[in-house]
């Protein structure tokens, strides 16, 4: 992972440079070839054309390169037939004399008498962090970048080890076919500039078509900085997960304020992106947050799934259906349809909007109820998700939820106006209702004859007790 020594704290002046690189084995068996691959860029994955990098080590190996239009540069040297064990040191230095910016990095590794060894990424403070994941098998795959969690201290930092949970979930990514890389040890004193740094790496270095991007906690935190600060795309679909998008818990942090606040940005993201939530989160990284991201969001570009989980998912139960959603995402894209629903003057000057990935038909809205109804349908066994904004108006209440006879308490953000609601479900054929707690109790004992009396809304109220409409896609 290595990037950057010098970080602007204002977009209007942007120093040189952000770097990284991959080497491509660590401790390589006489006469092996190494490669190394590096990228440098400014802050926002911009490639710095003209850099001169030099390496030296003791085994009097000297490769020099300058780096092209991208930023880009590749070293690639075979190691000496030397006896196993022994150390090589070795420098890295780059130099840009246009604005006489540079840094060396200085590490060793030793010669095994069988390789085996994977790429290593190194670390941000070039300290030579050796713990990333990092599986990069092909170009013609997809990238994933995946961000950890770590906010003990007074800045954004990153996991410190993977942990067997982390890597099986990064196992299954990676199986799922993906090239995977998850950089640990990361921290941001400043500006999280490393993920658009590694997408330019794996996107100009590697030629990789697809890259995306996964941040959870002060990861989710960097991916939404990241997110909304990609000028060049580096990435190409992206998820945040249970981050701080509209301030910071650590009051004394040392990293910027404008990190946690990304959520009135949102608007600047232009690819598709989901956000995963607990429902059950609170504080500074509650569900309010992601509903503020989608109220400033672009339409159409951007879902909202929440999960019966408290922040932590990864070794819980919700890691299953969580593991296939992103995987679905990144498949298929947003793959979810925006419906916009009027109910009429004489109730709300608002429309309802609807997002789903489920096939939804007979959306109807009872106004003598003030409960909505719909049928969704998808294949079985996939993870159905609903995101509904709805004006207060037609609610009795704060959001309840039945799907088929079951009543739950979705994950809800609100503000003057509006209720955002949003839950899932696996998919098969549901009836679903929604409505207030005033409408609906949380444990109605009517709940049966309620879906009756909602089916028999739907098919033969007049049209001036009720409203509904057709399945008509737009943009949400």
């Amino acid at each position: 992972m290595a990037f950057g020594a010098q970080i602007s704290l204002t977009n209007a002046a942007v120093n040189c440079c952000e770097y990284a690189y991959f080497l491509s084995v660590i401790q390589p068996h006489p006469s092996e070839v190494v490669d190394i691959t590096g990228v440098v860029t400014d802050q926002y994955g911009s490639g710095e054309p003209g850099v001169q990098v030099q390496y030296h080590d003791n085994l009097a190996n000297d490769k020099n390169y300058t780096t092209d239009s991208r930023g880009v540069f590749i070293l690639s040297f075979t190691t000496p037939n030397f006896p196993a064990s022994s150390t090589v040191s070795y420098t890295i230095t780059m130099k840009d004399a246009v604005t006489t910016w540079g840094v060396t990095v200085t590490d060793s590794y030793s010669i095994n008498a069988v390789s085996g060894d994977i790429p290593v990424l190194y670390s941000s403070e070039m300290t030579g962090g050796r713990g990333s994941y990092v599986k990069v098998s092909s170009p013609n795959l997809p990238a994933i970048i995946y961000i950890g969690g770590g906010y003990e201290l007074d800045f954004l930092h990153g996991l410190n080890q993977l942990d067997p949970g982390t890597t099986s979930f990064l196992d299954f990514m990676r199986t799922a076919g993906f090239n995977v890389v998850a950089p640990v040890g990361w921290f941001s004193p400043d500006l999280p500039a490393f993920p658009l740094v590694i997408g330019a790496l794996l996107k100009y270095g590697f030629l990789i078509n697809h890259v995306y991007l996964i941040g959870w906690s002060a990861g989710g935190v960097a991916a939404a900085w990241a997110l909304t600060n990609d000028f060049n795309r580096i990435f190409d679909q992206g998820v945040i997960m249970d981050a701080e998008l509209t301030g910071p818990s650590e009051t004394a942090t040392r990293t910027p304020y404008s990190v946690f606040t990304t959520a009135q940005f949102s608007g600047q993201v232009s690819i598709p992106h989901l956000l995963v939530w607990g429902k059950d989160d609170s504080g500074s990284i509650s569900i309010q947050g992601a509903g503020e991201w989608l109220r400033h969001a672009k339409e159409g570009f951007v879902r909202i799934d929440a999960f019966p989980y408290s922040h932590t998912w990864i070794g819980t139960a919700t890691e299953f259906p969580i593991r296939s959603d992103l995987v679905a995402f990144f498949k298929n894209g947003l793959a979810s349809k925006g419906i916009v629903m009027n109910v009429g003057n004489n109730v709300t000057d608002s429309p309802v909007k609807v997002v789903t990935n489920s096939e939804l038909a007979n959306l109807t809205y009872s106004a003598d109820a003030k409960v909505f109804s719909m049928t969704v349908t998808g294949e079985s066994g996939t993870i159905g998700v609903i995101n509904m904004i709805i004006p207060k108006a037609l609610l009795n209440g704060e959001p309840i939820v039945i799907i088929d006879s079951v009543s739950l308490t979705p994950a809800y953000s609100e503000d003057s106006k509006d209720y955002y609601v949003f839950f899932s479900y696996t998919h098969s054929s549901h009836t679903v209702l929604v409505g207030g707690k005033n409408s609906i109790p949380e444990f109605p004992s009517n709940i049966t004859q309620l879906i009756v009396f909602m089916l028999l809304v739907a098919c033969f109220a007049s049209a001036s007790r009720k409203t509904s409409i057709p399945h008509i896609p737009v943009k949400i």
